[in-house]
């Protein structure tokens, strides 16, 4: 869902000029994880609704000093001074201006969820060679271990399907991650076309 943390980026797909950034973000999520498994860092509504909420590094931070220093450094945010015992980090899912002194994230929109998922599908040989589809780059974060599944034969043990020129694409019932991906996707859709209707009939 989340397409950018500040200036972090994390690409749909992985290119030569979006590899780089897509390592970055590995390292921000896995810092997070880190810290946030460890107590150093929780999350706290903000009760003036100025933002969505705060992200707050307590006084335990001191311990990994160099893994909150690296974390705030990649969201180009100035690490606290050392007699700082905690610091409050507001984050925004709205644009914020330029002098923002915290963290704004921006989502994903349907299409492009829906662009990802296209990426994911098990393309046949033969409608490779008869150019009936579109080449995609290696799936980024987003979609890693998301699968479209395609098979002459009608498979066996599929949670969804569809029938395309003499082949069947499919998840697979036993995928868990593209049948929760491909649920959310069509929730997401839906909310898309009632909020086109709700404008039309206004």
């Amino acid at each position: 869902m989340i397409k950018r943390i500040n200036n972090l980026r994390n690409p749909d797909f992985i290119q030569d000029q979006s590899a780089a950034a897509a390592e970055q973000f590995n390292d921000f999520v896995t810092l997070w994880t880190e810290l946030r498994n460890g107590g150093v860092i929780e999350l706290e509504i903000d009760s003036r609704e100025r933002h969505t909420f705060d992200i707050v590094i307590n006084t335990d931070w001191k311990t990994s000093e160099d893994k909150v220093k690296k974390l705030l450094a990649l969201l180009d945010i100035k690490a606290p001074e050392t007699n700082v015992e905690e610091m409050v980090v507001p984050v925004s899912f709205r644009r914020q201006p330029r002098d923002f002194k915290g963290i704004t994230i921006s989502t994903r929109s349907t299409t492009e969820l829906i662009e990802i998922l296209r990426g994911a599908v098990e393309i046949p040989l033969e409608h490779e060679q008869a150019n009936l589809t579109v080449s995609y780059p290696p799936l980024g974060n987003p979609g890693e271990g998301l699968r479209i599944l395609s098979s002459r034969d009608k498979p066996g043990g599929m949670s969804t399907a569809v029938r395309y020129r003499s082949y069947w694409f499919y998840i697979d019932e036993a995928d868990q991650l593209t049948k929760q991906s491909f649920r959310l996707l069509r929730f997401f859709w839906l909310l898309d076309i009632s909020g086109s209707i709700d404008q039309d009939s206004a």
